[in-house]
């Protein structure tokens, strides 16, 4: 069994260098990767935490609803 482990990490290994040295960060355009697009309501926006009936600051981050703030004119 352990014969058999050392000729297949014998085998794969010399694989998985060479797919290593081909997917190097020479090889990959950073300049037309673009951001996603922005995923808010309206822009510049951030997220209101709202706590009704919270007992103490902890109970209020870990339960309150998180929602989009309302846009300021």
């Amino acid at each position: 069994m352990g014969a058999a482990r050392r000729a297949l990490a014998g085998a794969v290994l010399p694989v998985l260098v060479l797919l290593g040295s081909w997917v190097s960060a020479e090889n990959i355009n950073f300049y037309n990767i673009r951001p996603p697009p922005d995923p808010t309501p309206f822009p510049n926006s951030f997220k209101c935490f709202t706590c009704d009936n919270a007992v103490d600051n902890y109970d209020c981050n870990r339960w309150a609803e998180d929602r989009w703030c309302p846009e300021s004119e």
